[in-house]
């Protein structure tokens, strides 16, 4: 598969479905009277953290000087709530919502499910308006982007979600209904750190009671949280047998999804073409914001940037996902060219940082780019 990657001044919303494209635009008369309401698009980060937020510092710059304020919202899910309030900078800690249950791998979609019902809800400006977009991030995840880029980028998503699609190998079987469902259904895998429309958000808390016990998984290959939010909101993918197909399954038959960026789906026509390894047939596909490296396994799309990093030693690649285990100028510069908006996994090993990371990724200053400091990175020490 040949993968065209724009500069990034090109991408004021761009979506990944087998290559780089632009998303449809509004018809003339929808953007008119969108700009006559001139309502303000929030983008809400949703973070999922268990005791700490990684290299806050680098958070706390992103958001230090973004403007509108109005523009963005934070909520904090944390697993051990004593610990944040120890490790967390006070942006993060007023952000915090009341914790729930989790469960590694079985169930941080309750978890996820309560920031979304806590951004839904709003503050004292009001809930949440029908452009917001809401973006999931991990404890171990950095901005790559400066603010005013990423905002820009996410809320021209909207009325979308966009979803990283990995690829149908790695998919879900759906528990049959009836005798021989259950080779002709797929319930899509993708990266838990999704970005929702509002009105999906809505669909996904109307979906509560499917608990992950109660899902009709079988043959899963991953994590329920990184099949549940696809599953609520457009259910299970049915496979061929297409017309003419061939030995491998046939050409794969193309699934439209309303709100889904990329517009939909190739899905494979059998499972035989599902089978096929990553890379020889089959990339990501939706709309891919989070950089994250598994090695061998990286699909086409993410291997540029990984190959980079991996050039610079800035990788564990032994880990899985890979770990950062430095941010050397080189690496920041590959992170900031690249098409992704935020990278993980970063830890707290990491404690070298090439000069300016603030400058590089973010577009500060020398004089407000204080990364030199490990305290003010979040980061213990040498």
């Amino acid at each position: 598969l040949q993968v065209s990657r724009p500069r990034l001044a090109s991408l004021p919303s761009p979506v990944w479905n087998g290559r780089w494209a632009m998303a449809t635009a509004r018809p003339p008369l929808a953007l008119a009277r969108e700009r006559q309401l001139a309502v303000p698009r929030k983008v809400h980060f949703l973070f999922l953290i268990i005791d700490r937020i990684h290299l806050q510092g680098l958070w706390e710059l992103f958001f230090r000087d973004a403007s509108p304020a109005a523009s963005f919202r934070i909520h904090v899910h944390c697993a051990q709530p004593a610990a944040c309030r120890r490790s967390l900078l006070p942006r993060f800690q007023e952000a915090l919502i009341p914790s729930v249950r989790t469960e590694w791998c079985l169930d941080l979609i309750t978890a996820m499910n309560a920031l979304l019902r806590a951004a839904l809800a709003g503050s004292e400006d009001g809930p949440a308006g029908r452009g917001d977009v809401f973006t999931f991030v991990s404890g171990a995840t950095i901005p790559v982007k400066p603010f005013a880029f990423v905002r820009r980028v996410l809320a021209a998503s909207a009325p979308n979600s966009s979803f990283c699609v990995s690829p149908p190998r790695q998919w879900a079987r759906a528990r049959p209904r009836a005798e021989g469902q259950a080779a002709s259904l797929m319930v899509v895998k993708h990266h838990m750190w999704v970005t929702l429309a509002h009105s999906h958000a809505l669909h996904c808390l109307e979906r509560e009671a499917w608990t992950w016990s109660r899902l009709p998984l079988q043959e899963l290959r991953g994590c329920v949280c990184e099949h549940w939010h696809f599953l609520a909101l457009h259910g299970p993918l049915a496979l061929g047998p297409a017309e003419g197909s061939s030995s491998l399954g046939g050409a794969p038959i193309w699934h439209a999804l309303p709100g889904f960026a990329g517009g939909g789906l190739r899905v494979p026509a059998s499972p035989l073409a599902a089978s096929i390894p990553t890379g020889r047939l089959w990339d990501m596909q939706g709309c891919c914001w989070t950089y994250a490296s598994w090695g061998e396994e990286d699909p086409p799309s993410f291997r540029p940037t990984s190959e980079g990093l991996l050039k610079f030693g800035s990788l564990d690649a032994t880990e899985r996902p890979a770990v950062f285990q430095g941010l050397s100028a080189g690496a920041l510069r590959v992170l900031r060219r690249s098409p992704f908006l935020f990278a993980r996994k970063v830890q707290d090993n990491v404690t070298q940082f090439g000069p300016g990371i603030g400058r590089v990724l973010l577009d500060i200053g020398v004089e407000a780019d204080s990364s030199a400091t490990h305290k003010q990175m979040g980061v213990r020490g040498k």
